[in-house]
């Protein structure tokens, strides 16, 4: 009975785990096309080296990370972080280039004097959760709701602005409206 219980709990961690990795999976023929306007279009495939560097796709043989971003038209509507000079900091880091793995997880970035920069989450590469943004000081200066989205479309989120005293100074969806990508703001 007891080989029996372990060997369905197995299958059922394999198939919630095959399940959770295909969830976000896209077509090859939908992944990395042009508009008509010879313009970046959809979802696209971002390699990046261990310090979350873009790293061209013909040189993907030094990629330790890849992403999924989402273009409209040549504009870039995901997120464009790029620490720059910041540390990312996470537990369960693999040092594997030539064989890049999806980001999926929560991510820490800090400054250099070690105060939080930002905190960031993907699930099977694409943004998800909350995203924080902070000051050298620490102070909480944007967060990014990739869970609110705006009428159900999957390229849109919630975005929060804050002053330096923590106050919300602004609120809205960034989302696609008559006069481009923006954020606009809403009543909470």
């Amino acid at each position: 009975m007891k080989n029996t219980t372990s060997f369905s709990l197995f299958v059922i961690f394999f198939l919630f785990t095959k399940l959770s990795i295909c969830q976000n999976s896209f077509s090859n023929d939908s992944i990395n096309k042009y508009s008509k306007d010879n313009k970046k279009n959809g979802i696209w495939i971002e390699y990046l080296d261990r310090d979350w560097n873009e790293v061209k796709p013909e040189e993907k043989n030094n990629a330790y990370f890849f992403r999924y971003v989402f273009y409209d038209n040549g504009f870039r509507v995901t997120s464009t972080l790029k620490p720059d000079k910041h540390k990312i900091k996470k537990d369960t880091l693999l040092d594997i280039p030539n064989k890049p793995i999806v980001l999926n997880g929560k991510y820490a970035f800090y400054y250099k004097n070690g105060t939080p920069f930002c905190t960031v989450e993907y699930s099977n590469g694409l943004e998800s959760g909350k995203q924080y943004y902070f000051n050298t000081k620490g102070v909480l200066i944007n967060e990014y709701f990739y869970d609110r989205k705006w009428e159900n479309n999957p390229y849109t989120f919630f975005v929060k602005e804050y002053n330096n005293k923590g106050e919300v100074k602004s609120s809205g969806f960034y989302y696609k409206w008559t006069s481009g990508w923006a954020v606009y703001a809403v009543k909470e």
